[in-house]
């Protein structure tokens, strides 16, 4: 799959990429001039034929493809190129991702409450989406603000279920692996122990904390350090850092970031209903986002 030379699709240009796949802004292919805007993500050579990476590949577009949400980034197809390679075509989210965002400095309470529900809306689905005889719902296990994107309309959408696990419904998923970005694990990830959805919700946590902050929480020069922050550095309120920040958003980020799993909201629905609560919780959360990023990113 070759820019102009794929059937369905053709790749208008490179979004980036990390060591076993690269993204692609694309166009699909129609009659009569038919065209679309998508992103393509596309396994690099070798890895197609890597029946670990592959089967993970796949996964993701399995379960990718049941989580049509409007908090969710929609996969679209899924196929092989001419030469082989695994690919997945998802919706286009024109805008920037959270990282990006939070690069810029301090963020209004009101956009900080908006984009933390959204998140959690998009999550609370995965998180109860029945999955069949005996499975229910999917642990994302990878969230962070890279994968958070937001279109310049103010759309808010999780992305990247790369290594989303469904779980039985009796048990909870087995972290075999520690898989993900250390600074966003929780304490019972960062040890390899077994996942729920609460797992995610602390990593919603240290971003909300980072949101409000206007900086990192778990600081460390290697990983091992890293994972070492989390399992045991201290967590400062935010009031302590910055203290402007609402008190009721210090207590919604405090419960998300509990290091015991029980002491954690039960669920994405509890701390999205208990956010909303506070008294930076917006009616025009959408058109802040959108002020925001043109005020942010002015020549994006």
């Amino acid at each position: 799959m070759s820019p102009g030379v794929s059937g369905k699709y053709r790749l208008d240009r490179r979004l980036g990429g990390g060591g076993m796949a690269e993204v692609f802004v694309g166009s699909t292919v129609g009659a009569e001039g038919f065209s679309r805007k998508v992103a393509i993500k596309r396994v690099l050579p070798g890895y197609s034929d890597n029946a670990g990476f592959a089967k993970m590949f796949i996964s993701e577009a399995q379960i990718s493809a049941q989580l049509v949400h409007p908090n969710i980034v929609s996969v679209l197809d899924f196929d092989r190129d001419p030469e082989g390679r695994l690919f997945l075509v998802m919706e286009l989210v024109d805008g920037k991702d959270l990282d990006a965002l939070i690069g810029t400095g301090t963020l209004p309470p009101r956009v900080v409450v908006y984009v933390i529900g959204e998140i959690l809306r998009g999550l609370g689905f995965a998180h109860d989406l029945p999955m069949g005889t005996g499975m229910r719902g999917i642990v994302h296990r990878d969230i962070s603000p890279h994968n958070v994107l937001m279109s310049w309309e103010g759309a808010v959408k999780v992305s990247d279920f790369g290594i989303a696990k469904a779980r039985a419904a009796s048990e909870a998923t087995a972290s075999v692996f520690i898989k993900g970005k250390p600074a966003y694990m929780s304490p019972e990830q960062a040890n390899g122990q077994s996942l729920d959805g609460r797992s995610d919700l602390f990593a919603v946590g240290v971003m909300l904390w980072e949101m409000l902050v206007g900086q990192r929480l778990f600081v460390a020069e290697d990983t091992r350090a890293t994972l070492a922050a989390v399992l045991f550095g201290q967590i400062p309120r935010p009031r302590s850092v910055r203290a402007d920040v609402p008190k009721d958003l210090e207590r919604v980020t405090m419960r998300l970031l509990e290091r015991e799993a029980p002491a954690r909201y039960a669920s994405a629905e509890e701390a999205l209903d208990d956010l909303m609560s506070c008294h930076a919780a917006p009616r025009n959360g959408r058109e802040l986002l959108t002020a925001l990023l043109a005020e942010r990113f002015p020549a994006a």
